[in-house]
């Protein structure tokens, strides 16, 4: 029996073991206990140089160091270091911010009808007739219907803020365009229901009759989100309750997704939405010319029609394109107290016809042209009056506004041509477009010309034989060239601008 050199004595070696492999078994022995003396010797070289570079790094970070205490010194140089180090290879978010929508506290609910169809409850004020009541849980129950099946729906319920299962839709006798404050009284009780309340009065005829408010302030999911209650005014006719419930109901769940949105391109997308499932108007009319300032503050839901006439443009009108744009803008805000406002749901449309090879503000160019040829009548110059000169518009122009000239050639010319000039204010961008028309309204050819930092801008329009209209467009767009911020616009941003069209034989 053979001991091994180094193995203790309770280590043996089988006995027919040759002696040339126990004389290299030994060799190696020694050459592995001398590497494990070597690691040993630079695992402690290797300690004492990593202290000396924090005591370095910390020596370096503050002059002063010797005099603190030496263990929230080294601390609070550590996370300096540690916060500089990580800096270097990170951003931080430099991009626009919105506060938190304030929570406001709910209406008093002194009657409840709960659907046993859809997670959905119906509240009402003490002064509104239980007819309405019913009638608005039916046209929530066909709103709920329509959108499930179109796969509109992303959330069912407000995780019970309401002291119900399902969402919540608060029908008060009164204007819902902006809740009361917390802390400030809704609805006055009153001991006994009113005989003039048994029947719904007239809604006046400015307002806002369907909207939405968020309760609860914290995100419930992995991105931005809210808890939201739907609002309608108990005053609409009736045959405006279908239509007005729906956007009520779209704008909460709008709301959730996406909290950080401006208030015009939610109430515009809830107003476009509720009237592609229910096919009525919108809610609230708006009197103002759309076409002139889509996303107008005053009137949150004016941008509407700017909104169908694009989806009528990238998915023929069923609302699957806006869709998902909304869920395309949401983001998440993992650090302060105000929520990231970017990307925003035009900031998303703009990314995806980039992706498409498509400039935002050639499409919102002629999106706005649509709008303005569907809903308004343009000014229109015959043939034998040019050259006309459209003065500077009025109302001047917001972002996505536009001014239309409509020339007659009253013959057909063939191989004359239009000269086209529009004189802008500066700063601001302007896209100038001409569409040719034949006799029954078809649509020849659109010539269009990018938008530049210069204002001014110049066409030349080939006429033929089947032309008999020409419609001249300017709209307004970002003065960056990018998609515009409803966020940080001001109604006091405007801009007017000129039309001028000559002939030339």
């Amino acid at each position: 029996m053979v001991m091994c050199v180094g193995c203790g004595d309770s280590a043996r070696l089988p006995p027919l073991l040759p002696s040339r492999a126990l004389g290299r078994f030994s060799l190696g022995s020694r050459a592995l206990e001398r590497f494990s003396l070597g690691s040993r010797a630079l695992e402690r070289a290797s300690t004492l140089r990593r202290c000396w570079l924090l005591l370095a790094a910390s020596a370096l970070a503050s002059g002063a160091w010797v005099t603190a205490p030496a263990h929230a010194q080294l601390g609070g140089d550590l996370k300096r270091w540690a916060d500089s180090t990580v800096g270097l290879s990170s951003t931080k978010w430099a991009g626009p911010r919105v506060p938190f929508p304030p929570p406001q506290q709910r209406p008093e609910s002194a009657q409840r009808l709960d659907s046993l169809r859809w997670p959905v409850s119906v509240h009402g004020a003490l002064t509104v007739a239980p007819a309405r009541l019913v009638s608005t849980l039916a046209a929530a129950e066909a709103t709920y219907e329509l959108l499930y099946a179109a796969g509109f729906v992303t959330t069912f319920g407000d995780a019970g803020q309401g002291h119900s299962a399902g969402r919540d839709l608060y029908v008060l006798d009164r204007n819902v365009g902006s809740p009361p404050p917390v802390g400030e009284a809704h609805d006055t009780p009153r001991s006994a229901l009113p005989a003039h309340a048994q029947e719904p009065r007239a809604a006046p005829p400015d307002g806002i009759s369907a909207s939405a408010a968020l309760d609860a302030s914290g995100n419930f999911s992995a991105l931005d989100g809210g808890r939201a209650y739907a609002l309608l005014d108990a005053r609409v006719p009736d045959d405006r309750v279908f239509v007005c419930t729906a956007t009520a109901l779209i704008e909460a769940q709008l709301f959730e997704l996406d909290p950080a949105e401006s208030l015009a391109l939610r109430r515009s997308s809830a107003s476009y939405f509720a009237g592609l499932v229910t096919g009525e108007p919108a809610c609230d009319d708006s009197e103002l010319p759309l076409y002139s300032y889509p996303f107008d503050p005053a009137a949150p839901a004016s941008g509407a029609a700017w909104l169908a006439a694009l989806s009528a443009r990238q998915d023929q009108n069923r609302g699957t394109f806006l869709f998902d744009m909304w869920q395309f803008a949401r983001q998440r805000t993992w650090e302060g107290h105000d929520l990231r406002a970017s990307p925003d749901l035009l900031e998303a449309i703009g990314k995806t016809l980039q992706l498409t090879r498509e400039e935002f503000a050639l499409v919102a160019a002629e999106v706005t042209e649509g709008v303005a040829r569907t809903h308004a009548a343009p000014p229109t110059v015959g043939w034998s009056a040019l050259p006309a000169f459209s003065p500077r518009s009025a109302p001047a122009l917001g972002v996505l506004g536009g001014q239309q000239l409509r020339v007659l050639l009253e013959q057909p010319q063939p191989g004359a041509r239009l000269r086209v000039w529009s004189r802008g204010e500066a700063p601001g961008r302007f896209a100038l477009s001409a569409t040719r028309f034949d006799a029954q309204g078809n649509t020849l050819a659109r010539l269009e010309l990018a938008p530049m930092r210069d204002p001014n801008s110049q066409l030349h329009v080939e006429l033929d034989a089947r032309t008999v209209s020409v419609l001249v467009s300017v709209t307004r767009v970002e003065d960056d060239g990018g998609a515009p911020d409803p966020d940080t616009s001001s109604p006091l941003d405007l801009r007017r601008v000129s039309i001028t069209v000559d002939a030339q034989q």
